[in-house]
């Protein structure tokens, strides 16, 4: 699997770089309840739009851990606060599947963790509906 966002890859598992521990895909369609005077129902309209929030979790092992702590302390200050997310899966024989989320943000800066040698930080995205195509 491979994340990216913008011209960051975030994590390439068919090239190793990082490990993704894990993914949550979330998705709520914008609902409006009605509620009028003295009526005993609520009306429900459907507004059309859809949001999204995508979580993963990334596991990198590195040389050593002074260049375990130089990423930790500088890759958060290096990503956009919005940009294209793709999301890329590949099965054994190739085949291969797509996600978008256009335009997404990253609402808070990333929280990483340092572990010895091994960073792991955890990307929260959001935006509008997912796609299959851009």
């Amino acid at each position: 699997m491979k994340i990216e966002f913008g011209t960051t890859i975030l994590a390439d598992e068919d090239q190793g770089d990082g490990t993704i521990s894990q993914l949550e895909i979330a998705g709520e369609r914008v609902i409006e309840e009605a509620r009028y005077v003295r009526a005993s129902f609520v009306d429900i309209l459907d507004r059309g739009n859809e949001s999204a929030a995508i979580t993963v979790q990334v596991i990198r092992t590195h040389a050593d851990r002074k260049v375990a702590q130089l990423y930790l302390a500088q890759h958060s200050q290096s990503l956009p606060g919005k940009a294209d997310l793709t999301i890329t899966a590949t099965d054994w024989e190739g085949n291969f599947a797509e996600l978008y989320l256009h335009d997404a943000g990253l609402p808070s800066k990333t929280a990483g963790v340092l572990a010895g040698c091994t960073t792991v930080h955890t990307y929260r995205f959001v935006g509008g509906e997912i796609l299959e195509s851009l």
